[in-house]
């Protein structure tokens, strides 16, 4: 089975998570929970280079998945396999915006029960 996904069923796919973020976002806000929660995104770390399990991917199809020509892929510890988005938000507390500091994914438990007091 490939892994390969075209332009159109990226898009689709991406479409379908942020339809889902904003539905979750607006049921906060209905149930008047939206300035007490604190809402993590977090994706999956690099993409494979592999088409499928046993066979790499094609250079135009590798050049068309790593859009920013960054060294690495999954399970390595170049740039494409250690940066993920990280989007947070806490309305009245995170002041909106991009940041430039790293993180780590192993930062983000702690922090967030640091941030409940626990």
């Amino acid at each position: 089975m490939s892994t390969s996904l075209t332009p159109d069923e990226f898009a689709r796919r991406a479409s379908q998570e942020i339809r889902s973020a904003k539905k979750d976002l607006a049921e906060l806000t209905r149930l008047k929970l939206a300035d007490n929660t604190v809402v993590v995104f977090l994706s999956d770390n690099g993409m494979s280079h592999k088409a499928e399990a046993d066979r790499e991917l094609a250079a135009p199809d590798w050049a068309r998945r790593n859009l920013h020509g960054l060294r690495g892929h999954k399970a390595t510890v170049w740039e494409n396999g250690i940066r993920v988005p990280l989007l947070v938000r806490w309305p009245g507390r995170i002041t909106p915006g991009e940041r430039k500091q790293f993180g780590a994914v192993e930062d983000v438990l702690p922090t967030i029960l640091d941030l409940a007091d626990l």
